[in-house]
């Protein structure tokens, strides 16, 4: 069997490896648009119970979070140890690329970069027996069969940025300040000394901060300001660019077409406040291998695959909106000065404590047994 992988993610990485592992005999190609060396964002957050799953534990930069804290105007309002069932697990985005891509080459996965996915013709499609579009949000093939697959993007209200800053956020942080201008930020650390922050912002707000009028150097120092008494005067990193954008939730009426299957944010997004991006990948990638081992004929496998995980995607995207639509609450009550609103709304954040269901966990049917390591 000859499959081609569009995307060098965690769903299209994780993809290859269970696949090469699961018959050797598969021709596997990946390819990616960015250098090999490119690995954009800050630190990524996973489940304490889905390390097990993926054989990942003796990747040596986790960090374990230690609960959860939600910081109101510099305050403490919440403090919590970890939920009993599971916890945060996070790590350095570029290290668990660089662990997965090495996965994939001993598994005699070909891994090509800086192969644009939009100059591939259906020709060149229809030499694979399968195409595995795990190309983000923005994916180049759903756009190009955008009838066939019949998405849906619906945008959020605010808008958000990544961002790094320089000290150690031991649990899981939720940050409102509503200074001057309301800015909603989650935070949390992703290795000895830096944390990855979420910035989310209203349009309002966005416009009496000023944020699109400044330079990266600009809005980091912007917000290392804003945020100072939660971050302890930690300085703020935003890379070489900084992006305020909507975010997409993207539903898909369908997963496949032809001998072309959608996984990962190319096929459905949940919002960076839940946390499940990653986790879903991977479930999608074990979903799929799943469906190649109970039948070898693609369109079978595809059908399989599709019927097991739009359910779970209408399940967790219910879940992911709830929970972005509480952040937009947010926002709003501490624009319009409703302390009463901001109050209610923090206190629904975890109720009891609880950690919600997460995908890849109790779906999960075998693990990858292959490890991955860093040298």
């Amino acid at each position: 069997m000859k499959i081609l992988i569009i995307g060098a993610g965690p769903a299209g990485l994780s993809f290859a490896a269970l696949a090469a592992e699961a018959d050797p005999t598969r021709e596997i190609t990946l390819i990616e648009r960015n250098a090999a060396d490119a690995h954009p964002g800050f630190g990524i957050t996973l489940r304490s119970d889905g390390i097990s799953w993926l054989k990942l534990h003796s990747m040596n930069s986790f960090q374990h979070l230690e609960g959860r804290s939600f910081r109101y105007r510099g305050n403490i309002m919440v403090d919590y140890p970890n939920p009993p069932s599971a916890h945060l697990v996070t790590v350095s985005r570029a290290a668990l690329l660089t662990g997965l891509s090495e996965l994939s080459c001993r598994s005699s996965v070909r891994v090509r970069f800086q192969i644009d996915a939009g100059r591939l013709s259906q020709t060149d499609l229809d030499q694979f027996d399968m195409v595995v579009a795990a190309d983000g949000a923005n994916s180049v093939l759903r756009t190009r069969y955008e009838r066939e697959f019949a998405p849906l993007v619906q945008l959020s209200r605010n808008r958000y940025g990544w961002f790094g800053a320089n000290t150690a956020l031991r649990k899981l942080t939720i940050m409102l300040n509503d200074a001057d201008g309301v800015l909603l930020a989650w935070g949390y650390q992703y290795s000895e000394s830096m944390s990855t922050l979420i910035v989310e912002c209203s349009e309002p707000s966005m416009k009496k901060l000023r944020l699109e009028e400044m330079s990266p150097r600009e809005t980091s120092e912007t917000i290392g300001k804003f945020l100072a008494s939660d971050l302890c005067g930690a300085s703020v990193d935003c890379g070489n660019c900084v992006r305020w954008t909507k975010f997409p939730r993207v539903s898909c009426a369908r997963l496949r077409y032809r001998n072309i299957v959608l996984i990962g944010d190319a096929a459905h997004t949940t919002h960076f406040s839940q946390g499940f991006g990653t986790m879903f990948a991977f479930d999608d990638a074990q979903a799929l291998c799943s469906s190649l081992t109970a039948t070898r004929k693609v369109p079978e496998a595809l059908e399989l695959y599709e019927a097991s995980q739009q359910p779970k995607i209408a399940q967790f995207q219910e879940a992911s909106s709830r929970s972005m639509e509480w952040s937009e609450s947010l926002i709003e009550a501490a624009e319009s000065r409703n302390g009463d609103r901001v109050r209610e709304l923090i206190d629904a954040r975890w109720p009891k404590n609880e950690a919600p269901p997460c995908p890849g966990v109790a779906t999960a049917k075998e693990p990858l047994g292959t490890g991955i390591t860093r040298d």
